[in-house]
């Protein structure tokens, strides 16, 4: 019998965008940080600099280059998002950084391999820097 891998199959084929929200206090978080209007750009913004953002087209998932290495943002658990980033990040491990929460650290390094670096923030201090930038944007 034949396996056919085809996309339309696939989750992520379907939907562009899948978040992951855990059904308890931190997702009640993650869930508010959603209502933010522009929440992602404003995040990126908050934690990047202007010229390390990746804006645009890129060959593969990466919101900002720093010294050679890709840096993805997990914090809004996009699950299709990681699935496209998984094989690129598994083949050159040392070319991707992964930004998340303390709380998705352990799904994370099963799912993508101990090799990957990845970078912590609380969700305290993405709070703050989205609050901020929402009483200077608005």
């Amino acid at each position: 019998m034949e396996k056919h891998h085809r996309l339309e199959f696939r989750f992520d084929g379907v939907y562009h965008h899948i978040y992951f929200i855990p059904l308890n206090s931190f997702g009640i978080r993650m869930l508010r940080l959603y209502s933010v209007p522009n929440w992602r750009q404003r995040l990126l913004n908050a934690l990047f600099e202007p010229d390390e953002l990746v804006n645009g087209f890129s060959a593969t998932e990466c919101d900002a280059f720093i010294n050679g290495v890709c840096v993805v943002s997990h914090l809004d658990g996009d699950i299709a998002r990681l699935t496209r980033l998984r094989l690129p990040a598994l083949q050159r491990p040392n070319q991707f950084e992964i930004l998340c929460y303390p709380e998705q650290v352990p799904f994370l390094r099963e799912y993508l391999s101990p090799e990957i670096p990845m970078k912590v923030i609380t969700i305290d201090a993405v709070e703050e820097a989205l609050m901020e930038g929402c009483e200077t944007n608005d």
